[in-house]
């Protein structure tokens, strides 16, 4: 097994609002779908990313649900309280129709993604706050819509158009 920790970490640091919509575990591979964002590019709707992770014997996610409207202080601000609950089921993992953020890693092999809910928008009693999503992990191997490998410095390729459109953008509504 190749134990590329190092590009794996390069690939979520791509990850910006990256909606996971599909998510299984066979022996030690974890299999992630995604929808990129990015797709607006090209005009294409739902633009399906399919991620294989190797090494992963187990994925674990912490959520958090909003048990109240009232925000209280705590030493990093304010927020609305919350309940926490852990699941290890990938169908449970997707029902809660996360959004990866960021991530952060820890050695040797362990990837933690910091989410939203992509439905959580409001302020309902019940919904997902936000979450975390561990996983280990040691190869993978990237498919784009058509399930055709692909190269992470395709990956950063895609990421680098996207954001230098975006910084067009901004730069011509400033300059209206």
């Amino acid at each position: 097994m190749t134990d590329r920790i190092k590009d794996i970490d390069d690939l979520f640091s791509m990850f910006h609002d990256f909606e996971i919509v599909g998510l299984s575990i066979n022996n030690d591979v974890l299999t992630m779908e995604i929808l990129l964002p990015w797709s607006e590019m090209w005009n294409i709707e739902d633009f399906k990313m399919t991620f294989r992770f190797e090494g992963c014997g187990k994925v674990k996610c912490h959520y958090f649900k909003r048990t109240g409207n009232e925000l209280v202080k705590w030493e990093k601000g304010v927020c609305y309280p919350t309940e926490e609950y852990v699941t290890t089921d990938p169908n449970e993992i997707v029902k809660l129709e996360l959004d990866v953020q960021s991530h952060e890693f820890k050695r040797p092999n362990t990837f933690i993604l910091h989410c939203d809910s992509s439905t959580s928008h409001g302020n309902q009693i019940g919904q997902i706050e936000f979450g975390q999503i561990e996983i280990e992990a040691s190869d993978y191997k990237i498919y784009d819509n058509e399930m055709n490998e692909m190269t992470l410095d395709k990956m950063k390729e895609w990421a680098t158009d996207w954001w230098d459109g975006i910084k067009k953008m901004w730069n011509e509504q400033k300059n209206k």
